[in-house]
């Protein structure tokens, strides 16, 4: 799913050199700062909450534009840093304590200006290692202490081994020794993704609506059409997503470049036709993403 999601975001990347023309146009009285790119998917999206897209593929290749996680993995496959600046692993063979520390860059925020923090990042795990939500990123997180028994019920939330020392700094204890590179390699999913706590408690349905949820990633949903019409009926025809560039996304308040960090400034995902359509006009050179 990663590599997915890494090959969408490179073909985005590769398309710029074509559109460089298209920056600070007006249409219809709105000034368009930066490329538009027109997105094709197959699978209809009614969520866009990171901790429920492994049911829905294109829901997850989504998840990785809007949310950022912990780490990534960069155009050659490897692990690298995202959220997290650095990393430091603990083991203490006399009293069995396995843990990590993970500390966060400062120059992380969310499309609302606050910065991503260690907070978010408990909050997101134990939302989803309740055991009243049902998500199935639950195993990513089977490692930590306590995990897997408070996702059956058999311990408080509260004794999951995740603690934040700081709004930067993250401690994260395990069961016993692990494979500390899976451990890593699992929190490149977007699943993972830290989540905003009095977002997603304060609104009900925050991640189905354009105007509630906050993001993390290079980019945010600006306009948002499910087909859905109000006799309940379903038209994929007029089924859209706006995203456009998140002005927070590795910048500074102060920094004059909106563009420093993501050069796009919108992304128009098409629902519209299926699969196999997709691939004909593919072919025929009529759609390119």
């Amino acid at each position: 799913m990663t590599k997915r999601i890494t090959a969408l975001l490179l073909s985005i990347i590769c398309c710029l050199g074509l559109l460089t023309a298209c920056y600070d146009r007006n249409i219809d009285g709105e000034t368009i700062k930066g490329a538009e790119i027109k997105l094709y998917l197959a699978e209809p999206v009614y969520d866009l909450d990171p901790a429920l897209c492994y049911n829905n593929d294109s829901a997850l290749q989504l998840a990785g534009l809007l949310f950022d996680t912990l780490f990534a993995i960069n155009s050659d496959g490897k692990v690298v840093n995202s959220i997290v600046d650095d990393y430091e692993i603990f083991e203490d063979e006399n009293t069995k304590e396995y843990y990590m520390m993970l500390y966060l860059k400062e120059g992380n925020c969310w499309s609302d200006g606050s910065v991503v923090s260690a907070e978010d990042v408990v909050y997101s795990w134990k939302r989803i290692l309740n055991a009243s939500f049902n998500s199935e990123a639950a195993c990513l997180l089977f490692d930590i202490k306590n995990a897997r028994k408070a996702k059956l019920g058999d311990c408080s939330i509260d004794d999951v081994g995740v603690y934040a020392h700081d709004s930067l700094t993250l401690q994260v204890n395990f069961e016993g020794k692990i494979n500390y590179d899976q451990f890593i390699l699992n929190l490149t999913s977007p699943v993972l993704a830290p989540l905003k706590e009095n977002v997603v408690d304060d609104y009900a349905d925050w991640s189905k609506r354009a105007t509630t949820a906050i993001y993390s990633g290079p980019f945010m949903v600006r306009r948002v059409n499910y087909g859905l019409s109000d006799d309940g009926s379903v038209n994929m025809e007029t089924a859209e997503l706006v995203l456009e560039r998140n002005p927070y996304y590795r910048r500074t308040k102060d920094d004059k470049h909106l563009d420093k960090s993501v050069t796009p400034f919108r992304l128009i995902v098409d629902m519209s036709i299926s699969k196999e359509e997709q691939l004909e006009k593919f072919a025929a050179g009529e759609i390119f993403y």
